[in-house]
């Protein structure tokens, strides 16, 4: 996984993806909320396994750390003063690198206790499409780049749901429908649209349930690469 800093890019054309609701239609609107998902065992696993990893990886700078303090040990007697700077600068570096491991550990910790999981986003697009396809209309999902994001399983997929709803309403249930995985300026991101022609006049039910979808995942949305004239989005997830 990338470790750039997220960018996420601000669109003017971002009110076509999230229209704003009439006045005082939120209120009147009962939205169907995600459903609650209980403890997987495969999460578990996959939150052990990556947690894993970082601690032998704290093992290994850790015993690097030490052999390079054994050596300075006996380069304070035989060495220069320059040599002695140089081998203290390889110390503070593995030191910095021990820390970087250490904030990672704190971070995913503090994650998984807020029911955080790891999500492989092209695994999850293959299930959802599995589960909301059928024979008369198909639902592809591409992997540019695997991509996994942080984030509350059952809250990603109920937005996945929502917003091939919400494109193919768009073009009026017609058209190849298309989830798309990919790295965009350092954001985990799933593109999804639909082929078919774009109409207006899409329900306004369907539009806020999606938008309470977006907010609850805490996934930024915005139009894809055809902007305002297609009927796609793409979903920057959080880091």
């Amino acid at each position: 996984m990338t470790t750039d800093q997220k960018h996420v890019p601000v669109s003017e054309t971002e009110s076509y993806v999230l229209p704003k609701p009439p006045r005082g239609a939120r209120s009147q609107l009962v939205v169907e909320a995600a459903p609650p998902a209980p403890v997987a065992v495969g999460a578990a696993r996959g939150v052990g396994a990556r947690l894993r990893v970082h601690a032998e990886s704290l093992e290994v700078l850790f015993g690097e750390l030490r052999a390079k303090l054994d050596g300075l040990d006996t380069k304070i007697a035989e060495d220069s003063r320059a040599q002695l700077k140089g081998a203290v600068r390889d110390v503070g570096d593995v030191l910095g690198w021990c820390e970087e491991v250490q904030k990672v550990l704190v971070s995913e910790s503090a994650r998984a206790e807020r029911g955080e999981e790891p999500i492989d986003l092209s695994e999850l697009c293959e299930q959802v499409a599995a589960n909301r396809q059928e024979p008369s209309a198909p639902i592809s999902v591409i992997t540019r780049q695997p991509a996994i994001c942080w984030g509350e399983r059952s809250r990603i997929a109920h937005l996945l749901q929502k917003a091939l709803d919400l494109v193919f309403a768009r073009t009026e249930q017609r058209g190849l429908r298309r989830m798309e995985v990919s790295w965009r300026e350092g954001a985990a991101c799933v593109g999804v649209r639909s082929q078919g022609e774009p109409v207006e006049g899409v329900d306004p039910e369907l539009v806020d349930a999606f938008r309470c979808a977006a907010d609850g995942a805490d996934v930024h949305v915005v139009p894809d690469a055809l902007g305002s004239s297609g009927a796609g989005m793409l979903l920057v997830m959080p880091n």
